[in-house]
């Protein structure tokens, strides 16, 4: 018994690692931005509604990745962010 204890490894998980932006598919959806952002649904939901987002609108809420890039970066840059 001793010597199976001694044999046993324990693993520590690791943090899943975060996705670059080409990773994602060119026009993303609700979940690719939480996922990117790491905003909740509501939060998600709100940023894709800001009048300078651009949002595509085909029955889902998406978006171009390289334009929300641009968009999202210089949104976090910008006095618009609600730092509650």
């Amino acid at each position: 018994m001793a010597a199976a204890l001694e044999q046993s490894t324990c693993e520590v998980p690791t943090r899943r690692a975060f996705k670059e932006i080409q990773d994602y598919p060119p026009v993303m959806l609700i979940g690719d931005v939480k996922e990117f952002t790491r905003l909740g649904t509501v939060r998600a939901y709100e940023l894709l509604k800001h009048p300078k987002c651009p949002t595509i609108h085909y029955g889902r809420k998406a978006v171009y990745r390289d334009d929300f890039l641009k968009f999202y970066l210089g949104f976090i840059d910008s006095e618009d962010v609600d730092r509650g």
